[in-house]
């Protein structure tokens, strides 16, 4: 199985640019509860480009989980819903304030460590990851589909 991985970087109703490599087959489970060790990985990179480590959210979490929720539940996977749903308006409807928003999406990794290692690998999601702009962040896994979303300051 190889895993997938979409990047979008949304600021105020810009678009998404998507990156995708394979499409595999899911496996819905119960989110794990590595979302403070994800972030911790991509606050080491953040560290070592010089940058200040992103705060753990709950509003983003929430939305990252939703949406990784509901590509499972009906066979998608796009940082757009089949209803044109982006992004910024899931982290809008969870509460978020931020005016610059993004998400970086995977799907088939093993561990949070391979998503991290793909998204770092990975131009887009790179750029992303080490984002001075975004201060917070909510990662979350449900079953092999990981979902990042970040925000800047309110």
């Amino acid at each position: 199985m190889r895993p997938i991985f979409i990047l979008c970087a949304v600021l105020g109703l810009g678009a998404c640019v998507s990156q995708v490599r394979e499409v595999v087959p899911q496996t819905i489970t119960e989110p794990a509860g590595s979302a403070a060790l994800s972030l911790d990985l991509i606050n080491a990179e953040r560290s070592a480009a010089g940058l200040a480590p992103l705060r753990r959210d709950a509003a983003l979490e929430r939305a990252a989980l939703a949406h990784a929720k509901d590509m499972a539940a009906r066979g998608y996977f796009d940082h757009v819903s089949p209803e044109g749903q982006t992004p910024r308006g899931r982290l809008l409807a969870a509460g978020d304030c931020g005016l610059l928003t993004g998400e970086n999406i995977a799907k088939g990794q093993r561990s949070t460590e391979e998503v991290v290692r793909d998204w770092m690998a990975s131009e887009g999601h790179r750029r992303n990851n080490l984002n001075g702009s975004f201060v917070r962040g909510g990662f979350v896994q449900y079953g092999d589909i990981y979902v990042l979303t970040f925000s800047g300051a309110c």
